[in-house]
C-alpha cells in the first residue's frame, strides 16, 4: 500500500515537471523590452488618443490632460514567474491603469493639476487643515504652490468644494508621483556593479521628504538596491535619503546622520528611520 502511495506520488511529479517543461518552452522568459512593447500595444488598444512615451523603466502616459506612469519592475517579476499567465497580466494592468485614468474626483481644476501632499509633523498640524495620519508623528496635509511658497488647504475648503478627502488624497499622490518623473537623485554607487549604496534627494523644491508618498515608490527605487527593503530617512521636510536594509552600516551613519538633521532644521520632521517595502511603510 505504502509503496503504490509513492509510485502514485512518483508518477505525479513526472507529470508536473513535464508540464512545466512544456510551459517554460513555449513561452520564453519575459523581458522588459517585449513587456514594454506589449504593454504599450494595450494601452492603445483599449484608448487609441492616448500619449505612450517610453523610459526605461516605464511608461508615461497622457490622456486628456492628466499624467501618469506605469511602472515595468513589479509586472515584469510577475510575468517570469507566471509565464503562461504573462498575456492575461499584461492586459490586466492595462485595463487597470486606463481604468484609474477615466476615474472623475470632481475636483477643481488647479487643484486637480496643483494640489500636493506634504509631510508635517504632529505638533504643526494644525486642526483646520485637511489632513490624515501616515503613522505615529506624522501627518499628510495638502497644499497649493502659491508666489513661490505652499498654501494649505483647510477643511472648510474641501467641504465647501463638495470634494472628498479620499479623492483629494489621490489627486495629491499623482501629482506628487508626476514630479519624480526627471528627478535628478545623487546616486552613490555600491560595492557590486549596477546596485546603489545610497540615494539621496535635496532638490530644494519642499517636496522631497512628501516623495515618499509616491504610490510606487518601492517598485522605482528597490531594483537599485538588488530588490532589498528600503530605509529611508525624512529628518526634515527638505531631505530624503535612503539605503538598503541589508547595508547595516551604511543604515547606522544614515540614522545618525537623520538625528543630526533633525535637530538643526527649520522644518523637522523624524528623527528616526523607516522602513519601506512592498506592504508599506513603518518605522524601522
Amino acid at each position: 500500500m505504502e509503496n503504490g502511495f509513492f509510485i502514485w506520488l512518483l508518477f505525479g511529479g513526472l507529470i508536473y515537471l513535464a508540464i512545466r517543461w512544456l510551459v517554460d518552452t513555449r513561452a520564453p522568459a519575459m523581458t522588459r523590452l517585449t513587456l514594454r512593447a506589449a504593454l504599450r500595444q494595450w494601452l492603445l488598444n483599449l484608448r487609441p488618443e492616448l500619449q505612450v512615451e517610453e523610459a526605461e523603466d516605464s511608461l508615461r502616459v497622457t490622456a486628456g490632460g492628466r499624467n501618469g506612469a506605469l511602472y515595468l519592475e513589479q509586472l515584469l517579476r510577475r510575468c517570469r514567474e507566471y509565464p503562461e499567465h504573462a498575456t492575461l497580466l499584461v492586459e490586466d494592468a492595462a485595463t487597470a491603469f486606463v481604468a484609474a485614468l477615466d476615474e472623475e474626483d470632481g475636483l477643481p481644476e488647479d487643484w486637480a493639476e496643483q494640489v500636493l501632499p506634504q509631510l508635517l509633523p504632529d505638533d504643526a498640524a494644525d486642526r483646520e487643515l485637511a489632513r490624515q495620519a501616515l503613522l505615529a508623528g506624522v501627518q499628510v496635509g495638502y497644499v497649493l504652490p502659491s508666489d513661490g511658497a505652499f498654501r494649505w488647504i483647510t477643511q472648510a475648503e474641501l467641504a465647501a468644494a463638495g470634494v472628498s478627502a479620499q479623492a483629494l488624497h489621490e489627486a495629491a499622490l499623482r501629482n506628487i508621483e508626476r514630479s519624480c518623473n526627471r528627478l535628478v537623485i545623487d546616486a552613490r554607487e555600491g560595492e557590486y556593479e549596477g546596485e546603489e549604496l545610497m540615494l539621496h534627494f535635496q532638490t530644494g523644491d519642499g517636496l522631497d521628504a512628501a516623495r515618499l508618498l509616491v504610490p510606487t515608490f518601492f517598485q522605482r527605487f528597490a531594483p537599485r538596491f538588488a530588490e532589498a527593503p528600503l530605509l529611508v530617512a525624512v529628518p526634515t521636510r527638505d531631505t530624503l535619503i535612503m539605503v538598503s536594509a541589508e547595508n547595516a552600516g551604511t543604515a547606522g551613519w544614515l540614522a545618525w546622520r537623520s538625528r543630526q538633521e533633525y535637530h538643526r532644521h527649520a522644518y523637522p520632521l523624524l528623527p528616526m528611520l523607516l522602513r519601506v517595502t512592498e506592504r508599506g511603510i513603518k518605522p524601522a
